[in-house]
């Protein structure tokens, strides 16, 4: 099946168009020391700016990426990038940010879709606002694979847990996690600093199975989903995880096979973690794969 890029969720229509103060940045991540003033932007959902202080020549900025979604059944989904580096900026100069959104909440910012979707990516963008004008990106944690749910009768549990979402990579992202059982299918590939994760292959259980299509630029993989031709199903699952945003995304996960008239399957895999980036000309670069809290991202602006 042939796999097309898009631009996943609520990012497709941000990422066309183009705070509050908060915790300083932890020490994972460089900052000015004094700085002379921060501002932190937290997750909404949509576009924000940030203009640069009168003055200013200089700013510091601490970003973090969200994480992808899971942390059930034996498995979780992965961590976000943290990701510092100080650039060069004008004085009133007008800054664009999207503050990634944690898989549970669909994953703003490039996460893709999945059993639990992936974690979005946090950037700040110069210009109008564009991919191509990102100059600092901290990746989002792949989302982890569906746990295959055995039932008979009245009686249910987790056979097969779904592989784990791949951390947000600093420069290449961490590959999701194999599904468990029949025929397991392929966790999403880790994002490189060239190129989105490739889809994580189907699992061989009965029904029919997909990989996870592979990751873009700025935008990660969705899943592979199970279908199944038997009659009778005692439960199904299997579903794969969605990859993490990030300068590319990570793949989704591939599926597991499907339940078939006797409970039998496989959990789906998981999805890849996004990649990072930071522009050329910046300095007192830190990335740090997987460094970022659980939860949503953040971006901290110190000058």
């Amino acid at each position: 099946m042939l796999h097309v890029c898009r631009l996943a969720g609520a990012f497709a229509a941000a990422a066309l168009l183009a705070g509050c103060a908060g915790s300083v940045p932890s020490p994972s991540v460089p900052t000015l020391s004094p700085p002379g003033g921060s501002r932190t932007l937290h997750y909404t959902g949509k576009r924000q700016t940030f203009r640069v202080p009168s003055g200013v020549t200089a700013l510091t900025i601490a970003a973090y990426g969200a994480s992808g979604d899971g942390k059930r059944h034996g498995a979780a989904g992965g961590r976000g990038a943290a990701v510092g580096a100080t650039i060069a900026v004008k004085p009133g100069q007008l800054l664009i940010v999207y503050v990634g959104g944690q898989g549970s909440t669909g994953g703003f910012n490039g996460g893709g879709s999945g059993a639990y979707d992936g974690g979005g990516s946090s950037d700040v963008r110069t210009g109008r606002g564009t991919l191509a004008e990102r100059i600092v990106v901290a990746a989002g944690g792949g989302g982890q694979g569906e746990s295959f749910l055995f039932m008979s009768g009245s009686s249910s549990f987790y056979s097969c847990i779904g592989g784990h979402g791949g951390e947000g990579g600093a420069k290449s992202g961490a590959q999701g996690g194999g599904g468990e059982c029949a025929g397991p299918p392929g966790g999403g590939g880790g994002a490189s600093q060239t190129a989105g994760g490739g889809g994580g292959a189907g699992g061989s259980y009965g029904g029919s199975t997909l990989g996870g299509s592979p990751g873009c630029t700025g935008t990660s993989g969705d899943a592979g989903i199970s279908r199944d031709g038997g009659a009778g199903a005692n439960g199904c699952s299997g579903e794969g995880g969605g990859g993490g945003g990030g300068y590319y995304g990570g793949g989704g996960g591939g599926s597991g096979g499907c339940c078939g008239e006797y409970g039998g399957g496989a959990s789906g895999g998981g999805g890849g973690g996004g990649s990072s980036y930071v522009e050329k000309s910046a300095t007192n670069v830190k990335e740090t794969s997987g460094g970022a809290p659980r939860g949503n991202g953040k971006v901290v602006f110190s000058w």
